[in-house]
């Protein structure tokens, strides 16, 4: 049974919400958290809070918009969003860089003007972060960008409120609770989609730039050495190259091949272990899956957590490890209405650390690609579009490319319909 309690934007309580006719709770993760209610007689103002719980967590969310129906009886809707995104939304940083710093260092100081505290935080190792001219929430996203993790809110309560906000940064939220999806064509309320996403069945792996051999060419760090002397990873399954290999020369089927670069990568083992993780990912098709009705598997996931599926449409049938990326609760009977889960690639959260990523490599290429002829540019210009070709559509981050030493500059952006490069599209 959900409890819901109101409290005024600075803490005062205003009393128990008990005439809530419909309550439904959508959430994105490292996106969407918000709070649609409608009340039959409570009028709630903007920016009040309201606390509540389904059994033993509580969750704090803050009104945002209001409406008001006068059909067959008065209504109230109300849509709230999560007070941590609502909180970091109104605190601002100018500038603010941080050198090998862990992941909880860099929250615990973005979060310094704020009454939220770091909470639980993997270790991700140190990085360099750096934050400017934006809000708590788009700081935020940085961070996670950053170090690669998911983040979300976490509330302790007692007789007068909220007594404590924390900010959690892990590296993927849920878990693997038994919940399976067969997927067969023509499924009512289920939207399928099969990405873009290009399928290999090996990946080379390239780190850091080396020393330039006798013939003037500049070597990258591979992990042949630590592979068998091979300086790509391969399908562990034996037939994979019958399913997704294409045809060689004189027509026999060979490997579908990849490409893996991290060109701050000094170390081979990291470097091998990185390029399988990206092969794993793109070992078979990037698949995503929206489900309109309740299916009993799915009825009480959480967000992040991993469903098996079974897709019919492939011959043979495919198998995939997907995890839920989004979903809506109905709070009042405590079921999931709709959920979008999907492979590694293809679902919301990884979006967000993908676009983070593929910019930054972008802008590393660039830079990589300076010369003082003023040729880069076009050299840039071009690696950049195939780059915004990988890119999934998500606003995640804006950055500077510098493409020549002669003053030129580019802006490259990520935004919700795709990848830009000095205001134009190029993805």
């Amino acid at each position: 049974m959900m409890r819901a309690i109101v409290y005024s934007n600075f803490g005062e309580y205003l009393g128990e919400l008990v005439d809530i006719e419909t309550a439904e709770h959508n959430q994105e993760i490292n996106g969407e958290d918000t709070l649609a209610l409608t009340t039959t007689d409570t009028i709630l103002a903007k920016y009040d809070r309201v606390l509540w719980s389904t059994g033993e967590d509580w969750h704090e969310h803050v009104v945002n918009e209001t409406g008001q129906t006068h059909t067959l009886g008065e209504t109230h809707e109300y849509t709230l969003e999560s007070s941590m995104q609502v909180d970091l939304r109104r605190a601002y940083i100018d500038v603010c860089v941080m050198t090998d710093v862990a992941a909880s260092e860099a929250l615990a100081i973005m979060l310094e003007q704020t009454a939220w505290e770091v909470g639980e935080v993997d270790d991700f190792g140190a990085a360099q972060v750096v934050l400017s001219d934006m809000t708590g929430w788009e700081a935020l996203h940085e961070i996670a960008g950053v170090f690669g993790g998911e983040f979300y809110p976490s509330i302790a309560v007692d007789a007068r409120g909220v007594t404590t906000r924390r900010v959690n940064l892990v590296r993927t939220m849920g878990g693997f609770y038994g919940a399976r999806f067969e997927y067969s064509h023509n499924m009512e309320g289920v939207t399928k989609n099969i990405l873009a996403d290009d399928v290999y069945t090996a990946v080379y792996g390239f780190g850091k730039n080396l020393e330039s051999n006798t013939d003037g060419v500049t070597d990258r760090l591979t992990f042949a050495s630590i592979n068998g002397g091979v300086p790509y990873v391969e399908a562990e399954d034996p037939e994979a190259i019958q399913r997704w290999g294409v045809i060689g020369p004189g027509g026999q089927l060979i490997h579908s091949f990849g490409c893996y670069v991290n060109s701050e990568c000094e170390d081979k083992q990291q470097l091998l272990d990185e390029t399988r993780a990206y092969h794993a990912e793109h070992s078979a098709p990037a698949v995503s899956y929206t489900v309109q009705r309740i299916f009993d598997g799915l009825i009480h996931s959480g967000l992040g957590d991993t469903v098996q599926v079974i897709d019919l449409d492939f011959t043979p049938e495919l198998r995939l490890q997907a995890r839920i990326g989004a979903l809506t609760r109905d709070l009042l009977n405590d079921v999931v209405t709709s959920a979008t889960f999907g492979t590694v690639v293809s679902i919301l959260p990884d979006v967000l650390t993908r676009t983070y990523q593929q910019s930054q490599r972008a802008i590393t290429t660039a830079n990589a690609l300076m010369d003082t002829s003023g040729k880069a540019i076009a050299s840039a210009a071009e690696t950049l579009e195939q780059i915004g070709r990988e890119v999934n559509t998500q606003t995640v981050t804006t950055k500077t490319v510098v493409l020549s030493d002669g003053g030129a500059t580019g802006t490259l952006t990520v935004k919700a319909d795709g990848l830009y490069f000095n205001n134009t599209k190029i993805s």
